[in-house]
């Protein structure tokens, strides 16, 4: 029997494990200014749109996929899932060693921190 699977390219991700969809997009917020992929991002109810997560006032949402620039307008950003698996020493915004609620905002959401090396 052969082989039905082959590899065309691949390529090295941070994202350990995604199960179903890639991502999606959701609307950065202007002014967030630049946002590299591993960024972990709240939703802004009153906007209903993405901007950085801050531990006090925003809580962990979900983590960017792409880089990304809201510098001067809204943009569309590829964004985790539920389902997802994500490198913790990849992850941005956020010191893990002491905000622990970041682990379980996105676990709430279906996104999963793994530490990998």
């Amino acid at each position: 029997m052969s082989n039905l699977v082959r590899d065309i390219e691949t390529y090295e991700r941070d994202v350990l494990k995604i199960s179903g969809n890639l991502g999606v997009n959701l609307t950065l917020k202007i002014g967030e200014g630049e946002i590299k992929a591993g960024q972990i991002l709240s939703y802004d109810e009153a906007d209903g749109k993405l901007v950085k997560y801050e531990k006090t006032t925003h809580p962990a949402f979900t983590v960017a996929l792409e880089d990304a620039d809201s510098s001067s307008e809204d943009v569309a950003i590829l964004v985790a899932v539920p389902g997802t698996e994500i490198n913790s020493k990849k992850v941005i915004g956020a010191d893990l060693s002491s905000d622990f609620n970041v682990f379980k905002e996105l676990w709430t959401n279906g996104i999963i921190l793994k530490e990998e090396e």
